[in-house]
């Protein structure tokens, strides 16, 4: 990120693509997540609430953990 952030951005994203052998697409992905966790990007989740989402999904997934309601 700090390669990203201290260059101009149109040509550093293909430069940076060829030095680290990955996809442009993730590239830009790690840089958006980059400036969502540093409060920079609004419309993204941080990779803080992201991962809390991921936990209440498994654990919506698992069932409810609550004891039945009694009739």
């Amino acid at each position: 990120m700090r390669l990203y952030r201290e260059s101009d951005r149109k040509p550093v994203i293909r430069r940076l693509v060829e030095q680290l052998g990955v996809h442009h697409e993730a590239l830009r992905n790690w840089i958006r997540q980059a400036e969502a966790d540093a409060d920079e990007r609004h419309g993204r989740p941080t990779s803080e609430m992201a991962e809390e989402n991921r936990r209440l999904r498994r654990e919506v997934a698992e069932g409810p953990g609550w004891p039945s309601p009694s009739r």
